[in-house]
């Protein structure tokens, strides 16, 4: 065996490390297979090479012997190291996977922030038009099915005055069309101001359910329930620190004895000491 054992990659690796230079988690498994490869050659080695000095220990030579006792040193300091290297690089890849891993995440909300403010800006820019186009949309489709109802009203009037008429007055084709989708937008459209709230003068109305009558019934946006949460939270924060504080009070002055009463035995205990001087 040479007495210069051949450069691995770990040995590159962990000057960089002791340098201060980056590592990859990619560079460092890498350095772990070669290494992990490598050690039971080593060991088998010094194990082979150990059994063939005991078998001449007694017939070889002392050049002989000391030749090879060097070698069997540098098979088991070889074996040895990588042994050491791989527990120290498996160190390693745990904290390089970590910074990975917090580095990935860091990356990962800049791009939401990135991604969040391309949206707000987006928003503030198009949205009040958007509203403004609905809210169009909707007083247009209100004023039509207004006039709808007003034309099926005064024909069913005259269609009982006068059924033969019905054949030649025209024909109720309903509404909405189909050309607007066969659904009232007013029945869809659930849209909050540029602030997030539905209940405001500049929200678009409240979607139509058949069953349930909005005229009274709270509707609230997710911007609506995160900031009562957040007053319940401080209500329920309030409430706990006074009760606290009223027990606390209240462990102040249990022990304190008072006229004409017999809470516990130290209480009583003060009162018979008192009464004897």
């Amino acid at each position: 065996m040479s007495n210069t054992a051949p450069k691995m990659l770990y040995h590159a690796l962990l000057a960089a490390q002791a340098a201060g230079e980056p590592v990859t988690p990619a560079a460092i498994r890498a350095a772990i297979t070669e290494a992990t490869a490598t050690l039971p050659a080593a060991q088998e080695a010094a194990s082979a090479l150990e059994a063939r000095r005991r078998a001449v220990l007694l017939s070889a030579g002392e050049a002989e012997l000391e030749a090879m006792e060097r070698e069997l040193a540098a098979h088991r300091r070889q074996a040895e190291r990588l042994q050491v290297a791989l527990e120290t690089l498996v160190g390693l890849l745990s904290a390089a996977e970590a910074r990975e891993a917090e580095g990935e995440v860091a990356a990962l909300a800049t791009a939401f922030a990135g991604r969040q403010a391309a949206l707000e800006a987006h928003w503030k820019k198009a949205y009040p038009g958007a509203l403004a186009t609905l809210r169009k949309l909707l007083a247009l489709e209100a004023e039509a099915e207004a006039a709808f109802e007003a034309w099926q009203r005064r024909r069913a009037v005259l269609v009982r005055q006068r059924p033969e008429a019905e054949e030649t007055l025209p024909q109720a084709e309903g509404f909405p069309s189909l050309a607007t989708g066969g659904t009232l937008l007013r029945r869809m459209v659930m849209l909050p101001d540029a602030t997030g709230r539905l209940r405001s003068a500049e929200a678009i109305r409240l979607p139509y359910e058949p069953h349930v009558h909005n005229n009274g019934v709270a509707q609230s946006t997710r911007l609506d329930d995160m900031e009562a949460d957040a007053a319940q939270r401080r209500e329920r924060q309030k409430a706990e620190e006074e009760h606290q504080a009223m027990l606390r009070r209240k462990a102040e002055h249990f022990d304190r004895p008072r006229d004409n009463e017999v809470r516990r035995q130290q209480n009583w205990d003060q009162m018979v000491a008192g009464q004897r001087t």
